[in-house]
C-alpha cells in the first residue's frame, strides 16, 4: 500500500521540475514567463490526507513564499464527517 509520505515526496519532486522547468524556459522566452502566475517559484505547503479504508488520497498544495523549503502534513481521513469539518 501507498504511505502518504511517499506521495508527499512525488509531489515535491514534481513541483521541483516544474520550477526547473519555468526557470528553462525563461531563459529563452523571458517576456512571456513573467505573465506566470506567483506561485511558480515559491516553496509550497503540501497536505496530503488517506480516506480510511479507501485506496483514495487528497492532495492540496499552497504556495507561500515564506517558507524556505517545502512544508508537508499527512493525515487520515476516518469518516464523511471528519472530512467535512
Amino acid at each position: 500500500m501507498i504511505d502518504a509520505k511517499d506521495y508527499i515526496e512525488a509531489v515535491a519532486k514534481y513541483l521541483d521540475e516544474l520550477d526547473s522547468s519555468f526557470d528553462k524556459l525563461s531563459h529563452k522566452y523571458e517576456g512571456k514567463i513573467s505573465n506566470l502566475p506567483n506561485y511558480a517559484f515559491n516553496n509550497r505547503f503540501i497536505t496530503v490526507l488517506k480516506f480510511h479504508n479507501l485506496n483514495y488520497f487528497f492532495v492540496k498544495v499552497v504556495s507561500d513564499k515564506t517558507l524556505d523549503t517545502h512544508k508537508a502534513f499527512t493525515g487520515l481521513v476516518s469518516n464523511n464527517r471528519h472530512y467535512i469539518e
